[in-house]
């Protein structure tokens, strides 16, 4: 089953189902962490891919836009390797192996370096 179908096409999210439902877009990468927001969600492949998909009203799938995604896309722009991802409401972050964090879509505004609102393409503010 493709993923256009597994998604309602007016929310972009995964419809309820008591079976598991194969995400085939994916099948031939090997998946090393995922993680699943409340209207999109990131995969990491072993070779540091991100593939994300769903909503996207925020930039929180680091497209470069807020067009929201049915099949799994590539994050372009990443410098180092990805190890991590997670989804949080409406942004998504990567830990990289340099020590380095990219975060992109955004976030409640609190008194931190991290606090801005990013513009939906990722950023990355170290090398190694």
């Amino acid at each position: 089953m493709q993923m256009k179908k597994l998604l309602n096409k007016h929310h972009l999210q995964v419809p309820y189902s008591i079976n598991p439902l194969p995400i085939k877009d994916l099948g031939k990468h090997r998946i090393i962490d995922c993680s699943l927001g409340s209207t999109h969600s990131a995969f990491l492949t072993e070779t540091g891919l991100v593939y994300t998909f769903g909503r996207n009203n925020h930039g929180q799938l680091g497209s470069g836009n807020a067009l929201p995604r049915e099949m799994a896309v590539v994050v372009k722009g990443l410098k180092n390797k990805p190890i991590m991802v997670t989804c949080s409401e409406l942004a998504t972050v990567v830990a990289t192996e340099c020590n380095t964090f990219h975060i992109w879509g955004s976030r409640p505004i609190i008194q931190s370096p991290l606090s801005t609102l990013l513009s939906g393409q990722p950023t990355d503010k170290g090398n190694c």
